[in-house]
């Protein structure tokens, strides 16, 4: 109404109108208008740059270890993970309209596992097959785990669609033991020797840390938003400990840096103004780092003995997830 008064009206008189507003009272028996609750500017913009997803899980994949002597191998582990449930969140958070800082990762809950372990000990005699190889079904992977820190920026946007540019950083971690199981060795000839273990035999571990660039893109629809994510890194690096439990000797690898590429898609459906439904599918994999492997009585640690470049270690993976997102 003030607006109404002011038309037509110079400065002053447009002042002096609003003052006499001001002064007007409601007629007698007029209603008192209802009192506005507003949302304060700072709480609107944080809520609306945050979101938090938690989401359970499906995990398979394999890590191998391998040793080698002369340039050849000489033994190779492979710990699989047959299937293992996985339970993980993200947080995500809008810093300005281009730039968005993330923090997310996973962890294993329970998972069915194995471990085949192959020796190739005939090799200066011309014989390449292996010549020893003992199977732990009763295997559990003891720890797995991720987190991931990651910047994503927006370099593109048009018609729903959109692009950003990833940089971050990300550890894994993977820990088995293995026990029970049977062997077939060779002993005096090929594969002429059989048994079985009972009880804890080999602990091993990966640890893998990785910064990484990448690029994202995706496409939103009304009610629906579909995404793609490539990264990779020539700059993994990876440590990684066997213990032979039996005779307490533990090996650790030494190795350079290796390359890594992981492939994620991703869709998204609004159940409510807030609240998502999302389905993910992630592939990674780390390739073969070599490095120098170091031999250990733990006993007597003094006792060690060198291989050089006599370590090889390996992981990829293969995650599908369904979760909840929720947008404050």
């Amino acid at each position: 109404m003030i607006k109404t008064h002011c038309l037509g009206l110079s400065v002053a008189a447009c002042l002096a109108a609003a003052d006499a507003y001001a002064e007007t009272s409601p007629p007698a028996g007029a209603a008192t208008p209802a009192a506005v609750t507003t949302r304060s500017f700072a709480s609107r913009v944080l809520s609306d740059r945050l979101s938090v997803e938690g989401y359970l899980g499906y995990l398979s994949g394999e890590s191998k270890e391998l040793v080698y002597f002369g340039g050849q191998k000489q033994s190779q582990l492979d710990w699989t993970i047959e299937s293992a449930a996985v339970v993980g969140g993200r947080l995500d958070y809008a810093a300005t309209g281009w730039l968005t800082i993330g923090v997310g990762g996973w962890t294993s809950l329970a998972g069915d596992v194995s471990m085949v372990d192959y020796d190739w000990l005939w090799r200066d005699s011309g014989y390449e097959g292996w010549t020893d190889r003992s199977r732990h079904p009763n295997t559990s992977l003891e720890r797995a785990f991720e987190f991931d820190l990651a910047a994503a920026a927006r370099v593109a946007e048009w018609n729903g669609v959109w692009v950003n540019g990833l940089l971050g950083y990300q550890v894994r971690n993977f820990k088995f033991q293995a026990s029970d199981g049977d062997y077939l060795y060779s002993t005096f000839k090929l594969h002429d020797t059989e048994g079985r273990f009972q009880g804890p035999m080999v602990d091993y571990q990966q640890w893998w840390r990785t910064p990484y660039v990448g690029v994202a893109a995706g496409y939103a629809m009304p009610r629906w938003r579909l995404s793609g994510k490539v990264i990779a890194s020539p700059f993994a690096q990876v440590s990684d400990a066997d213990l032979h439990i039996e005779n307490q000797q533990l090996f650790t690898g030494d190795f350079g840096d290796t390359q890594m590429a992981a492939v994620t898609l991703r869709a998204e459906h609004d159940l409510t103004e807030s609240l998502m439904l999302t389905a993910m599918a992630n592939y990674q994999r780390f390739w073969e780092a070599r490095g120098d492997l170091t031999a250990i009585n733990v006993a007597f640690p003094e006792f060690r003995s060198e291989i050089p470049d006599g370590a090889g270690a390996s992981n990829e993976t293969l995650i599908l997830s369904l979760g909840l997102a929720y947008r404050f």
